[in-house]
């Protein structure tokens, strides 16, 4: 996996690459199709995240022990 620092160069060299054998126009379509791409996918990830969380919240045989732990805490410093 790259670091940040090695995603970020590796996109603004594809983009400079790109830019140099496309007009103008095609340049700019291109990057309004990739800024929607990365939105949706961006909207795509939340609501699977979202899904995911509301999913174990439901779920009895969760075994989420840590509000009850914080609630066992709470009781202990309000003593």
């Amino acid at each position: 996996m790259l670091f940040p620092e090695e995603l970020t160069l590796a996109v603004t060299a594809a983009a400079i690459s790109i830019s140099k054998v496309l007009p103008a126009s095609d340049t700019a379509l291109l990057g309004a199709v990739f800024t929607q791409l990365g939105d949706t996918l961006t909207t795509i990830a939340t609501a699977r995240d979202r899904l995911e969380l509301a999913e174990k919240a439901d779920d009895p045989d969760n075994g989420d022990k840590s509000e009850d732990s914080n609630n066992e805490q709470n009781d202990k410093s309000s003593q």
